[in-house]
């Protein structure tokens, strides 16, 4: 039996530009994943996966654009190993 994709991030995925790269596109599908609460990574694989993304691909960026410094990376991990994005007013 196989599970359907997040509405919400079929959604996001099918009104984005198609000219947008795979690579950016799952960046922007990782961000919507975190905001939705979809934060643990091993589901937020398995969710972008359900849209036709490599796991492995979605993996490595999750894990190199996390990270402490708001001007660099774009979600970072807490000690509960849950993702969250860096706060908005942290990035100016």
């Amino acid at each position: 039996m196989s599970i359907a994709p997040n509405e919400d991030l079929q959604h996001l995925n099918s009104c984005l530009d198609p000219a947008i790269s795979k690579h950016d596109r799952v960046i922007l599908l990782i961000g919507e994943c975190i905001r939705l609460g979809i934060d643990l990574g091993p589901v937020i694989l398995l969710e972008i996966g359900r849209l036709g993304f490599d796991r492995k691909h979605v993996g490595k960026l999750l894990h190199d654009l996390a990270g402490p410094d708001p001007k660099r990376h774009h979600w970072h991990r807490d000690t509960d190993r849950r993702y969250r994005v860096h706060d908005a007013d942290m990035t100016t």
